[in-house]
């Protein structure tokens, strides 16, 4: 999740429940007043896990990934960087269905030599 104060809006990154499973993701945009949903964009194909969302100049919002693997290994991932002016907009997207709410799931990583000692 990434705040910005200035223009009101709130950024989350996550998956779906329709996206479970597969490399897409979706960025909400929410008004941090009402909290009612701004704009919802799909980010498909992402390489690895998002780590870390960042706003960053007028319109844009950037996340980076790590490559975490079965062992536990958070190997080095991309950084991706979204510009446009539907980052910025604080007037609602047009929306003919109703959009899936992004959510969250946290797995604890063992590293391969700790899964080894727990046997």
């Amino acid at each position: 999740m990434a705040p910005d104060s200035t223009l009101g809006l709130a950024y989350f990154l996550g998956q779906t429940q329709s996206q479970e499973g597969n490399a897409d993701y979706t960025l909400q945009i929410y008004d941090l007043n009402t909290y009612a949903l701004i704009n919802s964009i799909v980010i498909p194909n992402v390489i690895g896990y998002p780590v870390q969302l960042v706003r960053w100049g007028p319109r844009g919002i950037a996340f980076v990934t790590n490559n975490g693997d079965n062992l536990g290994t958070d190997a080095p991932g991309l950084t991706y960087i979204l510009s446009g002016p539907e980052i910025a907009s604080t007037t609602p997207a047009l929306q003919h269905t109703p959009a899936d709410r992004v959510h969250f799931t946290w797995e604890p990583r063992m590293r391969h030599r700790h899964a080894a000692s727990l046997r």
